[in-house]
């Protein structure tokens, strides 16, 4: 069976629609502050920085992680936290806790990661030194 012309020009936004971004669109814009404020007891601290998501109305996953080499000791802290998306950069913090161990003022390293719902195929992430004080 042949189509019309008018049949297949129908079909075109149909098909537009399906190649466009979904809501599972991956998030972008994902900052890091480059300081960090500990807890009274040094096994927390607050990672904040700003995330953008592509379209409104959905939640974003933030996880986050330092770690910290003191002498012959690594410290390892993680979190998640979720993000409300409005369609702007909206601002999160995550608060990452250690097993028991405790993070020391100074240099450390931290890595997030924005996934939209905890599904996106294509997550970002970003990574660099951190000042924990």
């Amino acid at each position: 069976m042949v189509l019309s012309r008018l049949r297949v020009l129908a079909l075109v936004p149909f098909f537009a629609l399906l190649s466009t971004p979904s809501a599972h669109a991956n998030a972008s814009n994902l900052t890091v502050k480059g300081t960090a404020q500990l807890s009274a007891g040094n096994t927390q601290a607050t990672v904040t920085g700003l995330v953008q998501c592509p379209i409104s109305d959905i939640m974003v996953d933030i996880y986050a992680s330092i770690q910290q080499g003191k002498g012959g000791q690594f410290v390892f802290a993680q979190g998640v936290s979720r993000v409300f998306c409005t369609g702007s950069a909206e601002p999160y913090s995550v608060v990452v806790s250690t097993r028991g161990q405790t993070l020391q003022s100074g240099l450390a390293s931290v890595n997030v990661i924005a996934s939209i719902m905890g599904t996106d195929p294509w997550p970002v992430g970003v990574q660099g030194p951190l000042t924990l004080y």
